[in-house]
């Protein structure tokens, strides 16, 4: 987003389409998941493909000379890492679950190493010329020919064919037979809702004069990056650790109130003080909602069923990423960061009164 405002002086269009589309991925998780049972694809191989997938999309975008052909190639490479989403889970799911949390927050923490290293770097680079993202792209496309060659290393687990193989769509029939399930995907797409209208647009919030702070790109970089990955890492292991403990709806309730106090600090919060504080709070509900989202399917499917699970849950996360952020540049600027902040607040609060309700009726699914 900071090239696009400062090196391609992005529309108000071209901004809003490149947030709406960098997350798509996840609609056409169901379809992969689909295809790699009934051909019966092996799980490493499939997900190091659309690692090296998005290396080839990044070096292509690291030569855009315009704003277009820079959102088509990012938005490319991002997608084809997060379609293959709901067959990382299937992978995790090999853990046991009286451990699979802290298992996950392991490489969690290696995200977050790699995340800090190359964020600082990013930053270093950006002091000088915002031309620099040609060789930052670069880096990431390297990055991702690890991801694949490590990807490639995994166990050679195949999904097998069953019933649902037989139809692309047929992993949404339960939506009607697993009532709970529907339940709290209903409350996470409003959380979900709250959050993605307004926070691919954070960095316009900090950089652009309008909204009344403009700092400068690496003062952006610390807060929004650097800040918020150094306390993922921190926060990690504890939190994997309560997922594998803990009612995984208590869990869920306690991340969405620290949204609330998160977004109300670095809305409402005149100061860089306040800023850094939010971006603190956003680190360890990130973490938390980070290790949930991956893993929570794995505590309710039948274990042939996850990655089926798995995908209608990233489906849906696909089509609030792409349509929430519709309106929420256009809201910022005609109605104010602040009333964009309390429209998501209340939305949050409501997500959190929606799963109160089913605290005891969910312990016998997710355990305490």
């Amino acid at each position: 987003m900071l090239v696009l405002i400062e090196q391609f002086e992005a529309s108000l269009a071209e901004k809003t389409a490149f947030a709406m589309a960098l997350q798509a991925g996840f609609l056409i998780s169901i379809p992969l998941v689909h295809y790699t049972r009934k051909f019966s694809l092996p799980l490493g191989g499939t997900i190091a493909g659309a690692h090296l997938l998005a290396a080839f999309f990044l070096l292509a975008a690291s030569f855009s000379t315009g704003a277009l052909g820079f959102i088509v190639f990012v938005c490319l490479a991002q997608n084809a890492v997060y379609a293959v989403q709901p067959l990382q889970t299937q992978v995790y799911a090999g853990y046991s679950s009286g451990y699979r949390g802290r298992r996950f927050s392991t490489s969690f923490i290696l995200e977050s190493l790699g995340s800090v290293g190359f964020a600082l770097g990013a930053k270093f680079l950006l002091q000088g010329e915002l031309t620099a993202f040609r060789l930052v792209l670069t880096f990431f496309a390297i990055a991702q020919l690890g991801a694949a060659y490590a990807a490639s290393k995994y166990p050679h687990e195949k999904l097998k064919p069953n019933a649902d193989s037989l139809k692309p769509f047929a992993a949404f029939s339960l939506l009607k037979t697993d009532k709970l399930f529907a339940y709290v995907l209903t409350a996470w797409f409003i959380l979900g809702v709250a959050n993605l209208w307004i926070a691919p647009y954070r960095a316009n919030f900090l950089a652009e004069k309008q909204f009344g702070y403009a700092y400068k790109p690496a003062t952006v970089v610390l807060l929004l990056s650097i800040i918020p990955e150094i306390v993922r890492l921190l926060a990690a292991p504890f939190l994997g650790k309560v997922f594998d403990q803990v009612n995984f709806i208590k869990l869920r309730i306690f991340l969405n109130c620290l949204f609330c106090v998160y977004y109300a600090l670095f809305f409402f919060g005149d100061s860089f003080i306040t800023h850094l504080i939010s971006m603190i709070l956003s680190g360890v509900a990130i973490s938390g909602g980070q290790i949930a989202w991956n893993l929570w399917v794995t505590k309710m499917a039948p274990s042939d069923k996850i990655s089926e699970y798995m995908g209608v849950h990233a489906t849906l996360t696909g089509i609030r990423m792409v349509l929430a952020p519709l309106l929420g540049l256009y809201a910022m600027e005609k109605f104010g960061p602040q009333f964009c902040a309390t429209v998501s607040i209340a939305l949050i609060v409501l997500s959190i009164l929606m799963l109160l309700p089913i605290v005891k009726f969910g312990q016998r699914r997710f355990g305490e």
